[in-house]
C-alpha cells in the first residue's frame, strides 16, 4: 500500500514476483498501477495468470489522498508475517541518477521500521481487516464511509480491542482518527518531553495539544527542514511551525536546501514524521505515512503506529539526538523564519 511507487521498488517487486510465483496486491495510485502492470506481463511467463495473483487497486478522490506506505509479506504458509512501514514513499531509486526527477526518495531522511509475528498477532490482524476494507475504496463520493465501516466491522468480528500496554499499535485514519488524538492527548498531558521530527504540517489541533502540553510545564523539541523556514512549504506549514516556536517550542532546522538540489521533486528533504512523548517513567513514539496536516489527520487514508516497545522508542530518541544536537540549526542561525 503506497501513495504511488517509483521504478525502481516497482522492479523489485517484479524480481520478487516472478522468483517466487507468489500472490501479490497492491493498491496504489493508478500509473505506478499501469507501470506494474507493463512490468508484471514483460516478465511473467504466464501471463493469463497474472489476474488471479494480482489483485490490483488504485482509489483516487480529488477531495483526499490514499497515501499509507506499507508492505505486508507473508511467511510460512501464513503462519506468521513480516511488516514495513515507513514515512516516505515507495519510490526509491535503484541507484542515485543526477536528474532530480528520476531521484526519488534517495537522499530523504525517512524512518523505517520492522515487525514479524505470528498471524493470529492483533497488529497483523488489523492491516489483514485494513486489506478487506480496500475493497471498498474507488472513485465513489461514499466510498470512504464504505471503508471505514467495512474496516469496523472486521476489527468488531475479529475480536481485536484495544491493548494498554501493546508494543505498536496500528490507527487506520481517517476512521480511527478521533481515537488517535484522544489517545494522543492522554499522552500529551502526562508529558515531560515531546521531541517531534515533520515536513508537511499545519493541523490545528495537534498545534494546541502541542501547546496545552507547554503550558502544563513540558518541553518541546522540533526539528524540521529549512523548507520551514525559507523554501516551498506552504505558509500554513510555515505558521504552524513558526506558531509553536512562539509558544515556546525550540524549533531547529536541517538544512538540506531542497529548493536548489531537488528541483520540486522530493529528492532531498526532511521527510520525517514521528513525535516522542516521554512521561516521567515511559516513552511512546507516534509515527507512520499521516503528516502533521489537516488532511494527514482529517481526510487522507493514512496508517498511523502507536510504538510503546522500549528498544524501538530508544532508536527514535538516538536518532532525533542526532538531528537535534548535531544536524540541525537553530532558527537564530536562518534569519527570519516568521
Amino acid at each position: 500500500m503506497s501513495y504511488y511507487l517509483g521504478e525502481g521498488f516497482v522492479d523489485l517487486l517484479v524480481d520478487t514476483y516472478s522468483t517466487r510465483s507468489m500472490p501479490l496486491r497492491v493498491a496504489t495510485d493508478s500509473a505506478s498501477i499501469a507501470l506494474l502492470r507493463q512490468r508484471l506481463s514483460e516478465k511473467v511467463l504466464a501471463p493469463n495468470d497474472l489476474a488471479h495473483d494480482l489483485l490490483a487497486q488504485s482509489p483516487h478522490d480529488a477531495n483526499y489522498a490514499f497515501h499509507p506506505k506499507v508492505v505486508l509479506a507473508e511467511y510460512d504458509g501464513g503462519e506468521s508475517y513480516g511488516l514495513m512501514f515507513t514515512s516516505g514513499n515507495f519510490r526509491l531509486s535503484t541507484r542515485f541518477r543526477s536528474h532530480s526527477a528520476r531521484n526519488y526518495n534517495t537522499a530523504n531522511f525517512e524512518n523505517y521500521g520492522f515487525y514479524h509475528a505470528a498471524a493470529s498477532d492483533p497488529l497483523i490482524a488489523r492491516h489483514h481487516c485494513l486489506l478487506e476494507a480496500l475493497e471498498r475504496l474507488n472513485d465513489d463520493e461514499d466510498s470512504r464511509d464504505a471503508f471505514s465501516g467495512q474496516y469496523q466491522v472486521c476489527v468488531h468480528h475479529r475480536d481485536l480491542p484495544r491493548e494498554v500496554d501493546a508494543s505498536i499499535d496500528l490507527f487506520v485514519l481517517p476512521t480511527e482518527t478521533e481515537e488517535l488524538l484522544s489517545i494522543l492527548g492522554f499522552h500529551l498531558g502526562r508529558a515531560r518531553r515531546i521531541r517531534l521530527a515533520g515536513y508537511n504540517a499545519g493541523n490545528p489541533l495537534i498545534a494546541r495539544l502541542l501547546k496545552a502540553a507547554m503550558h502544563h510545564g513540558a518541553l518541546l523539541q522540533v526539528v524540521t527542514d529549512d523548507d520551514a523556514c525559507r523554501g516551498p512549504l506552504p505558509e500554513e506549514d510555515r505558521d504552524w511551525y513558526s506558531g509553536l516556536r512562539g509558544s515556546g517550542a525550540t524549533v531547529r532546522y536541517i538544512t538540506t536546501n531542497s529548493d536548489t538540489f531537488s528541483s520540486g521533486a522530493l529528492t532531498h528533504r526532511f521527510h520525517h514524521k514521528f513525535m516522542i512523548i516521554e512521561a516521567e517513567s515511559d516513552a511512546v513514539v507516534l509515527t507512520g505515512s499521516a503528516n502533521f496536516t489537516r488532511a494527514g489527520f482529517g481526510a487522507n487514508v493514512e496508517s498511523a503506529y502507536l510504538i510503546g516497545d522500549s528498544g524501538a522508542v530508544a532508536a527514535f530518541q538516538i536518532e532525533f539526538e542526532r538531528y537535534f544536537e548535531r544536524l540541525a540549526v537553530p532558527a537564530e542561525a536562518m534569519g527570519s523564519c516568521d
